[in-house]
């Protein structure tokens, strides 16, 4: 099962909710288990963190005359903590993306991996070879390992999620389920491991008695929730990369199930997409199926406290329709569900869209779509 082919399903299952490019891969695991089989409460919280917390002359364009950026009306800066040193202008940049092309029911799926030149929109392939690289490998999970995400640190294509991936890029999280080979619920214990991309070294980090999930990793640690195998407990836990040392700790702030909508909030299809740099949930209120109605994209630094990357209307000119939030050292990437379009946010800029040209031909069939979808830094 490949990365495109696991969102299409995660998509049936909770409908029009949209489905983060970073999932953990104990979430995809329990989601693959047998359909007879209940889901842990502490699996279905880090679903719902996540789940509700990634023309050839157009370029790159600003989205409003005089080269003005668009920008809610709500918007006030803040500043962001960098995960990179480089400095890199998200104008004139290299993208990594996934080129997903769909067609009628989920099975009918095409994806590819290249670059966006930002600053004209070309979109090159790319080579890609996974030879060597060890990953998290869930029971039943059949096929060739997928590349997910890039990292600009070591020029390498990996396969894992976004989550996985060290704040350096040098080095990327895996996990594996003991008794190895043994299904859901059955087994009993669960290791992370980390792995030194340039030295082609895997280190155990942490071995667990029950199951995890691993919802981010940062300066301060990585951080997952844990509980029994099959259970109604959750626990958090902030682990260090290299000694292993872990100790409990408070979940993510202003995420599900902390995240109240205020008084007055439109109820239509509240979701969110991704995160910010500290980890704040990136919310959209959207009614796809609705043109003309309220299109809010957000995110909240306290409760009520509200700094809008977008606000406008569904089917609008500028067609802004993500599903992924991708957050590096520049801003936040979007993709925009069959627009053929990325669009970059960026505290005091605003957002600004970037048409991808040089793209694969749809597929043939009803429904058909191609989605661009951020997988890595710019730089």
């Amino acid at each position: 099962m490949n990365e495109s082919r696991f969102r299409s399903l995660l998509r049936e299952a909770i409908g029009n909710e949209p489905s983060p490019a970073w999932l953990a891969t104990s979430v995809r695991s329990r989601l693959q288990a047998p359909p007879t089989r209940s889901i842990p409460t502490h699996l279905m919280v880090a679903v719902a963190t996540m789940a509700v917390l990634l023309g050839g002359v157009v370029g790159l364009q600003w989205l409003a005359a005089g080269r003005t950026p668009v920008v809610g009306p709500a918007a006030t800066p803040s500043t962001s903590p960098s995960p990179n040193l480089v400095m890199v202008d998200p104008t004139n940049c290299r993208l990594p993306v996934m080129v997903e092309r769909g067609a009628g029911p989920p099975s009918q799926l095409s994806t590819q991996v290249g670059f966006v030149n930002t600053m004209t929109g070309r979109y090159t392939r790319a080579a890609v070879s996974l030879a060597g690289l060890p990953r998290s490998e869930p029971y039943g999970w059949p096929g060739t390992p997928s590349p997910i995400v890039y990292s600009p640190a070591v020029k390498r294509w990996l396969p894992i999620v976004q989550v996985e991936l060290a704040p350096d890029g040098l080095s990327y999280l895996w996990t594996r389920t003991l008794p190895v080979g043994v299904p859901y619920p059955k087994y009993t214990s669960e290791e992370l491991h980390r792995y030194d991309i340039a030295g082609a070294i895997d280190h155990l980090v942490w071995t667990y008695r029950g199951d995890f999930a691993i919802q981010r990793w940062n300066a301060n640690g990585i951080l997952v929730d844990a509980g029994p195998v099959r259970s109604q407990t959750v626990s958090w836990w902030l682990i260090d990369p290299t000694t292993g040392a872990a100790v409990r700790t408070a979940g993510p702030k202003y995420t599900f199930p902390a995240f109240k909508p205020p008084p007055g909030d439109p109820t239509m299809n509240l979701g969110s997409i991704g995160a910010d740099a500290y980890g704040y949930a990136v919310w959209q209120i959207r009614d796809p199926d609705r043109p003309g109605t309220l299109n809010w994209v957000f995110y909240e630094t306290a409760p009520g406290q509200r700094v809008t990357i977008y606000r406008g209307k569904t089917g609008d000119a500028i067609d802004f329709n993500p599903r992924d939030a991708l957050t590096d050292s520049t801003g936040i990437w979007f993709d925009s569900f069959d627009t053929q379009s990325v669009f970059h946010w960026q505290q005091n800029a605003g957002l600004r869209k970037v048409v991808v040209t040089g793209l694969p031909s749809r597929l043939p069939g009803a429904n058909s779509y191609i989605d661009v979808t951020p997988k890595g830094a710019c730089f």
